[in-house]
């Protein structure tokens, strides 16, 4: 088996001051041995160094295409890396792609230089579905546009599943000043969601294993995918507030000043109070951003909508208390009146969520819609 070790050298010390002197002399002194291979070092950079304001980190499956895709339109926003141009990848025109310059750090708990410069100067660190016969650089042939004014500009990177990961939550907080950005929204309403997935769960070609049904994927805490693997979306992630109390505990008694959460329904206009309601959700975040108010002529847009089989017709037929035009109960998934069982197990189960989530929502800054308050779900509203 191979093994490896590290060096940590002064910065004032030369790569070859490094690879050719400063590492055999380590080696002999720890193991009497002299170096048989030869080292290789890497320039490492200061988290401070890093132009990064806030991580957009979660969650996956709600809504953060459409929101970020919102939050670029904001004159002070922009997010790196920039969104491929190319419509073969970028199909509904977002503004926002996955960023993974914490991903690309790896295990080492400082940051190398060459991916600080990268990042800085919007070059790192793209990622998603490639074009064949394209690299990165074609796909981002067109630098994005600059923001008028020469305002102070908000460079933010979004990856959804950030959260998920404890190292890489812990890598951003060590960040100065940068802040996290995260929405939540129903777990069953999730589940729906992630079970309709096509990006790592099942190929849509002729012949190919076909997903469980709903009932049986929303029942298991681990689900085996058809190519032999763990699956990475299962209920468990939709238990927002254990993610977000971890979260907190990394910022510590900084939490509440650079950690931001707030539901999708706040900037769903179905429920939100229509398009006026959702602005108010949209500048709540621009104010934790510490940035100006949305241009009120905006009109917030959706996206990543057309990928997913569409929804069933719904018919207004109430007024929530927010003033909101309500739609009929959904019928479809668990909300069929046949699915009424399985429904009562995902309620037992998430039940301590629905009531811890209006907590964390007035904690964090956001606000707690009157359905989420009164902890219903889905297939209530």
């Amino acid at each position: 088996a191979s093994r490896g070790a590290a060096l940590c050298a002064h910065r004032a010390c030369s790569k070859e001051d490094v690879e050719r002197g400063l590492w055999p002399k380590h080696l002999r002194r720890l193991s009497g041995a002299n170096a048989s291979q030869g080292a290789a070092a890497l320039a490492l950079a200061h988290w401070r160094q890093i132009r990064l304001d806030f991580v957009f980190a979660g969650f996956e499956k709600c809504g953060t295409s459409s929101i970020s895709h919102n939050l670029a339109r904001h004159p002070q926003v922009e997010f790196v890396p920039p969104a491929p141009v190319d419509p073969r990848i970028n199909a509904d025109g977002q503004l926002a792609q996955d960023g993974h310059l914490f991903w690309h750090i790896g295990t080492r708990m400082l940051p190398p230089v060459a991916l600080v410069e990268a990042f800085n100067e919007a070059r790192c660190c793209g990622g998603g579905a490639r074009v064949t016969g394209f690299t990165d650089a074609d796909l981002n042939a067109v630098p994005p546009a600059s923001k008028p004014g020469g305002e102070r500009v908000a460079r933010g990177e979004r990856n959804p599943v950030y959260i998920y990961h404890r190292l890489l939550m812990k890598m951003v907080s060590l960040v100065p000043d940068v802040k996290v950005v995260l929405v939540a929204c129903d777990p069953i309403s999730w589940l729906h969601s992630a079970h309709k997935d096509k990006m790592n769960w099942f190929s849509e070609a002729e012949g190919s294993p076909q997903p469980p049904p709903l009932r049986d994927f929303a029942a298991r805490d681990t689900v085996a995918s058809p190519s032999g693997t763990w699956y990475n979306l299962s209920r468990r992630r939709a238990l927002f507030t254990r993610f977000v109390e971890g979260v907190c505990r990394l910022f510590g008694g900084f939490a509440c000043k650079r950690v931001h959460l707030f539901h999708r329904d706040s900037v769903d206009e179905r429920l939100a109070g229509g398009e006026l309601g959702v602005g108010r959700g949209y500048n709540r975040l621009a104010s934790f951003l510490g940035l100006r108010a949305f241009p009120t002529e905006l009109s917030f847009e959706r996206k990543n909508v057309g990928l997913r089989p569409a929804a069933a017709p719904l018919v207004a037929d109430a007024i929530t208390a927010t003033g909101a035009q309500r739609s009929s109960k959904p019928q479809d998934g668990f909300c069929a009146p046949s699915e009424g069982a399985a429904l009562a197990a995902l309620r037992l189960y998430f039940r301590s969520e629905y009531s811890r989530l209006p907590r964390w929502l007035t904690r964090l800054g956001g606000a707690v819609p009157a359905h989420v308050g009164a902890n219903l779900t889905r297939c209530d509203v």
